[in-house]
């Protein structure tokens, strides 16, 4: 089969989740037709049984083992460069589809090939069918309220610092909305548009690595639709166990994003969490040992070398 002969690329990353990624192979081949596809799974050196559940029951299934862990973005790109698709979707372990979305989200791209789209994702929703986080706004200091100590400590009433994806309800059944970013958990993307804006950045280990790559879709005026009709199941969340590491990965991500594409903000978010953690150090609010790793962090990231000016 030669290059772009496949309609539809599926590409998951895995690490450690065999409980939730076996649900989800099974729900792509068992409700996914009228599409040429395939499946490439990248393992990023799982010390669980998914590997070899993958190869016994889905032996289908194109297999990319890493040795190490290198991140989301990087272990994609992998899979990118082997996809034979005409599109790519990337799809996280921990979701399961609920109808034939794939066809769904094929046929809404050819048929409007007019608009220039960049992405399109779904409606996502939790195991209880209610709303579940399908889309983000791209980082502003506005983030600010929800990551500082300081501010969270003084106005306990501020929104959770994990509370950066948007979530919602369609409500015309023919209408698509146009979003920041659609996150990663189901994110449909022509290989053609990669071409043009680029891959995911490895820099981004962990989170926010699709924000980064469509905020350069953004600049180069392609679109980025949460549209109806795919019905996905997204347990958010529950395939990172450590909630605290979970949360200072993300702020990790929104500094580099800053760094890389609006660095003068990134000075002053740096600044004000780096003196954040010297207050709360001081006062002893909160986590000491939280504290204490958040400013491990932070350090590392000051101590990249700065290429740019404000």
């Amino acid at each position: 089969m030669k290059v772009n002969d496949v309609d539809v690329s599926i590409i998951i990353v895995n690490y450690n989740t065999q409980r939730y990624i076996e649900s989800c192979l099974a729900s792509i081949y068992n409700l996914t037709s009228g599409v040429s596809f395939e499946v490439i799974v990248v393992d990023n050196n799982s010390e669980d049984e998914s590997v070899k559940s993958i190869k016994t029951k889905f032996n289908q299934v194109k297999l990319i083992l890493n040795e190490n862990n290198l991140g989301f973005g990087a272990a994609n790109n992998l899979a990118v460069g082997l996809a034979q698709g005409r599109h790519l979707f990337f799809l996280n372990p921990d979701t399961v589809l609920l109808n034939n979305a794939v066809k769904m989200f094929f046929d809404y791209y050819n048929s409007h090939s007019n608009q220039r789209i960049g992405a399109l994702g779904a409606w996502l929703q939790d195991a209880d069918g209610k709303s579940s986080p399908s889309y983000g706004d791209f980082a502003s200091l506005k983030r600010l309220g929800y990551t500082v100590n300081t501010i969270r400590y003084l106005t306990p009433r501020v929104r959770a610092a994990h509370d950066q994806y948007s979530q919602g309800k369609p409500n015309d059944a023919n209408a698509a909305k146009e979003v920041d970013y659609v996150t990663g958990a189901d994110l449909f993307v022509p290989k053609d548009v990669l071409k043009d804006a680029g891959i995911f950045d490895p820099r981004f280990f962990m989170f926010f690595e699709e924000m980064d790559l469509q905020y350069r879709m953004h600049k180069k005026k392609y679109k980025r639709l949460i549209i109806n009709g795919p019905r996905i199941i997204h347990h958010f969340g529950k395939s990172f166990t450590n909630n605290a590491e979970r949360s200072e990965m993300m702020l990790i991500s929104d500094l580099k994003f800053f760094k890389k594409h609006t660095y003068c903000k990134y000075h002053v978010y740096k600044f004000v969490h780096l003196a954040d953690c010297l207050i709360t150090l001081i006062a002893g609010i909160g986590n000491k040992d939280k504290v204490k790793r958040r400013w491990s962090y932070l350090k590392n990231i000051v101590n990249e070398s700065d290429a740019k000016k404000c």
